[in-house]
């Protein structure tokens, strides 16, 4: 369905990616790494702690996005859709 909705060259999922992963890091990693230098160390040291955070943190979502062209599970992976039913059920081992 997204194959057909969607112009990959107009719709591209790599900056949705980004700001979602941005938008979650924000809260619940910069957030908390500040305010916690900011208590032991002071208010200088934790924006110098928080911004240092920040470019690894950029860094390593460039590096994971690196290879991410697609969005995750809009198309059943080969040879799947016809043993769907089979691979639900485990192998029963025989006594």
């Amino acid at each position: 369905m997204y194959r057909v909705a969607l112009d990959p060259r107009a719709n591209e999922t790599l900056p949705a990616a980004r700001r979602i992963m941005i938008a979650f890091h924000a809260p619940l990693v910069l957030l908390p790494a500040f305010a916690l230098a900011w208590w032991h160390a002071g208010l200088a040291t934790a924006a110098i702690h928080t911004l240092y955070v920040l470019a690894l943190s950029l860094c390593m979502i460039e590096i994971q996005l690196a290879v991410y062209r697609k969005i995750p599970l809009t198309r059943p992976m080969p040879g799947f859709q016809g043993n769907f039913l089979i691979a639900l059920f485990p192998a029963v081992p025989r006594l």
